[in-house]
């Protein structure tokens, strides 16, 4: 078991390297957005001097991270009857990724749901140039029955951690220890401050065309809520740490309750992060301020496709995007071996290997 377990760790980092190979940059104004196309997973950064066009003039190149780099501590995970699914790690799931310089967008398909994910660049009020961006979650029924479903979204925050921070600043109000801000508290936004850079988080949004606003937000320790699979238990005042494990660690997670679609059926959600504006998100407009300039930087292949109105079944010929996807479910099996969090046998461990040798050796992956 340990000769395969060793050779099995050797994989494990040969596939993700492949994997991690398909991250694709887009630039607008102030804002750096990065879409792994195989998972979905992102990461947002301000760029401190850019002009109008979206070229950078003095900037870091690399920008500052307005939350957690690390896409994988950020993402959104949908409740049905009985399970969590998360779409951008899940076997359930077909992921097709549209390169589109103006609002590149992630489809989730599976038998029984359609799940897009659209990203668009925003700028508020005080700002001519894009400063944030909007996240729109369109979620369908494509099953044959009435099916409820939820939808949470965790921000892995770190810009207000530190001993002289708030974690969080609601209107007047540091947050400075575990709190809930349910749909009727009339705060608009939350803001993660930092001592050069501030993130702004929506709570409610400024057109009722965006789609519903979240029944409940949740402040705490980002362990405690990553750990769970839909709901951490609250504990009104809770420091952010969970001992021994994570000390000072902030994260917001939104939650939006189950909701019944029947069949064909869609519902919309809206999140608006952004760098802080005094005047919150009044959005002057809320379509893209200019089009995104796509960077190029992607290690390996671009997405191999863009959507067809926006039907996925354009897509169900693209093998070599399906194997890579197979790749990664296999290499989120084995990341579980590895930790300790499911057992293996030596069959499904050969299985597995003879699985992948065979996939990179048919596609050239």
């Amino acid at each position: 078991m340990k000769k395969s377990k060793f050779a099995l760790s050797l994989l494990f980092f040969i596939v993700a390297g492949i994997i991690n190979l398909s991250a694709v940059d887009f630039q607008n104004g102030n804002i750096k957005l990065i879409i792994n196309e195989k998972t979905g997973g992102f990461s947002l950064f301000y760029l401190a001097n850019s002009s109008e066009d979206g070229e950078e003039s003095g900037a870091k190149s690399g920008g500052e991270p307005l939350f957690n780099k690390d896409p994988k501590t950020s993402f959104f995970a949908v409740n049905t009857p009985g399970n969590t699914l998360y779409p951008g790690k899940s076997w359930y799931f077909k992921t097709i990724f549209n390169n589109s310089e103006t609002e590149p967008s992630v489809m989730y398909e599976s038998q029984d749901l359609l799940i897009q994910q659209t990203f668009s660049f925003i700028n508020t009020a005080n700002s001519d140039i894009s400063n944030g961006i909007k996240i729109t979650f369109e979620i369908t029924n494509a099953g044959d029955k009435p099916l409820p479903v939820g939808l949470r979204f965790l921000v892995d925050t770190h810009l207000g951690e530190g001993r002289k921070n708030a974690p969080f600043i609601i209107g007047s109000q540091n947050i400075i220890k575990e709190t809930i801000i349910n749909n009727s508290s009339g705060e608009t936004h939350w803001i993660s401050r930092g001592e050069k850079l501030s993130l702004m988080g929506s709570i409610e949004v400024p057109d009722e065309k965006m789609g519903k606003n979240p029944d409940f937000i949740h402040f705490a320790n980002w362990k405690k809520l990553n750990d769970v699979s839909w709901k951490a238990k609250y504990f009104q005042g809770k420091s952010f740490n969970l001992l021994p494990y994570s000390i000072g660690d902030s994260a917001v997670c939104y939650y939006y309750e189950p909701e019944t679609l029947a069949p064909g059926d869609s519902s919309l959600i809206t999140i608006l992060l952004a760098v802080e504006d005094e005047m919150g998100f009044a959005l002057p407009d809320t379509a893209v301020s200019a089009p995104a300039r796509n960077t190029g930087k992607t290690a390996g292949a671009n997405a191999s496709g863009t959507f067809a109105d926006n039907n996925p079944a354009n897509f169900s010929d693209n093998e070599k995007d399906s194997a890579v996807l197979v790749l990664q479910q296999m290499l989120s099996t084995l990341e579980k071996f590895i930790s300790g969090e499911i057992s293996l046998s030596e069959e499904d461990l050969a299985e597995i290997e003879q699985s992948i040798a065979r996939h990179k050796a048919r596609y050239g992956l």
